[in-house]
């Protein structure tokens, strides 16, 4: 039988904690021999898209080249689990037409004020002094109308206990 591959999209803001839970959601699919691989928006950022700045139309160019890439590691039989912070309707409804059925999207939902106080990166700091100018994008929150997609709040360590629950959905 064929093991049926997502691409697992976590979003959120910057200190939601979306690296981190993308870990431990490839360390637990790979513990259960199911292949996976992890592409990080930081280290994107470093190298297929390095070339891009923060505009907004560089943004959906940075999403739509890590959607075309976890599309091709999907379809060589690759979980893929993905962590950006896709703020915006658009990047996501691009990310959601690249990747159509492989996608389950996952929205990290930490409070701006909780990220702020990790700011694990400084950017809120920065930001704060006046040496970013559009850090702080409002969050478009997800909607679950939409179709081929399964928005999910996640709080915590929410990804442990949902290991059950995406190896069954994999396997079915």
């Amino acid at each position: 039988m064929k093991t049926l591959t997502k691409v697992f999209w976590l979003f959120g803001r910057s200190g939601a904690g979306k690296a981190t839970l993308a870990l431990l959601l490839r360390d637990g699919l790979a513990n259960r021999s199911i292949p996976v691989i992890c592409l990080d928006g930081d280290e994107m950022r470093s190298a297929p898209c390095s070339d891009l700045g923060f505009r907004p139309e560089a943004r959906l160019e940075n999403h739509r080249r890590i959607a075309h890439i976890a599309r091709l590691q999907a379809d060589q039989d690759f979980n893929v689990v993905v962590s950006t912070m896709a703020p915006e309707y658009a990047q996501r409804d691009l990310v959601t037409r690249v990747l159509g059925d492989k996608l389950v999207c996952l929205h990290i939902d930490a409070p701006l004020e909780v990220c702020m106080t990790r700011d694990p990166k400084g950017i809120y700091k920065r930001a704060q002094a006046g040496e970013l100018k559009r850090l702080i994008i409002p969050l478009m929150l997800p909607v679950r109308t939409r179709a081929e997609t399964a928005w999910t709040r996640c709080r915590g360590m929410w990804m442990t206990a949902a290991m059950p629950f995406l190896h069954w959905r994999l396997a079915s």
